[in-house]
């Protein structure tokens, strides 16, 4: 029997034109109804809006795209995660990624005489969790060219349990800041604008290309580390 060389098509079309469908029908369905037609004409350019075509355009829109660039960059963070761990269960916040960016952004806010502007918050929290990542790392052997993924792990899980204590204990000395950090680290694109996606946008269209040409190392990596090495892969 011929094995099927491309089974992504299989079900990948299908799934990405179910999502476009129920994308689309989250324009229509909500509190202020808007019918299909409003809704396709709101996707087009050319014309002056109606308050219909106005709310897709300004609101609804933005809020998601904004939910689906995130949903892609955590499908992304959690594909690499699991297969570099080899763990089912693995995501940002096992290495403590999350944990450190929600920390970095807690003690800005605290500390911070003015408030700070969103996108420059976003880029402390990227910061934050790029040294959680980098002391997970040290801690873990994970920069050794042999490495043991559950000490890997267990540093994550112990980094992760140290800064959201340290996040926690901002939150109750912050009590002023409390609510901005706490309404920041449940999320939400209630409310999502057009720059947010702009935001966004560049660093998920950089990111998928580079995670495709690695599909492949990714793919053997996931067989065992000593048969990856066999085939030509850099552990």
């Amino acid at each position: 029997m011929t094995a099927i060389k491309h089974p992504v098509l299989l079900w990948g079309l299908p799934v990405a034109a179910l999502i476009i469908i129920f994308w689309l029908s989250l324009f229509c369905y909500s509190a202020i109804p808007v019918s299909g037609a409003d809704a396709t004409r709101a996707l087009l350019p050319g014309h002056t809006p109606t308050l219909p075509e106005a709310l897709v355009q300004n609101l609804r829109l933005p809020r998601s795209l904004v939910a689906v660039l995130i949903g892609a960059s955590l499908a992304l963070a959690g594909t690499l995660l699991q297969t570099l761990t080899h763990n089912p269960m693995a995501s940002p916040s096992l290495l403590g990624i999350n944990s450190g960016a929600a920390l970095a952004m807690a003690l800005t806010s605290a500390l911070s005489p003015t408030p700070i502007a969103g996108y420059s918050l976003s880029f402390i929290a990227a910061c934050g969790g790029g040294v959680g990542w980098l002391l997970v790392m040290t801690a873990g052997g994970g920069f050794r060219h042999t490495h043991d993924r559950n000490k890997l792990i267990l540093a994550g899980i112990a980094l992760s349990a140290f800064c959201m204590g340290l996040t926690r204990i901002t939150l109750l000395l912050a009590e002023d800041h409390a609510y901005g950090i706490f309404y920041w680290l449940a999320g939400g694109v209630s409310h999502a604008r057009w720059q947010d996606v702009w935001q966004l946008l560049p660093v998920v269209v950089t990111a998928v290309p580079v995670v495709l040409l690695l599909a492949n190392q990714l793919n053997l990596l996931n067989l065992s580390d000593s048969t990856a090495h066999t085939l030509g892969v850099n552990l």
